[in-house]
């Protein structure tokens, strides 16, 4: 205001919390003042000052929700990309093993006997056909 007053501006605007007492209680509300030089002197000097004041309660409480919905999905994002790199590591891990026991398995020296199993492991429809047949591997 000092700057708009001393003539260095000649408009400006703020947002401020303003405290009124309504029936004697206090009531905070989001002002946006708005003041523009109206008249000058002889000397350029600032002589009158127009104001207005606009209520923007709505728009800060916007402001706020929206910060927080922010700050929400943010958090979010990194729990989920958390979880993903977690439970990818966790199935990785097991299946690596999996993969590389079938290999071993089917390999020429692995006795007749555990290539049917393999084929257990690496058929789903021949494990199907298995498990209805009453077969179960232990």
């Amino acid at each position: 205001m000092t700057k708009l007053l001393q003539g260095v501006i000649n408009k400006m605007r703020v947002e401020v919390r303003l405290t009124r007492i309504i029936d004697g209680e206090s009531v905070e509300r989001w002002c946006e003042l708005i003041s523009i030089v109206d008249k000058y002197d002889e000397n350029n000097n600032p002589k009158s000052v127009m104001g207005l004041s606009v209520d923007i309660e709505n728009r800060k409480r916007n402001e706020l929700e929206l910060i927080k919905a922010k700050n929400r999905a943010e958090e979010s994002n990194r729990l989920k990309s958390a979880f993903l790199a977690n439970m990818s590591h966790e199935i990785r891990t097991p299946l690596n093993a999996i993969i590389g026991f079938s290999q071993v398995l089917v390999s020429p020296s692995v006795e007749h006997l555990f290539r049917g199993w393999v084929a257990l492991l690496t058929s789903p429809q021949q494990r199907e056909k298995e498990q209805s047949s009453g077969l179960h591997f232990r």
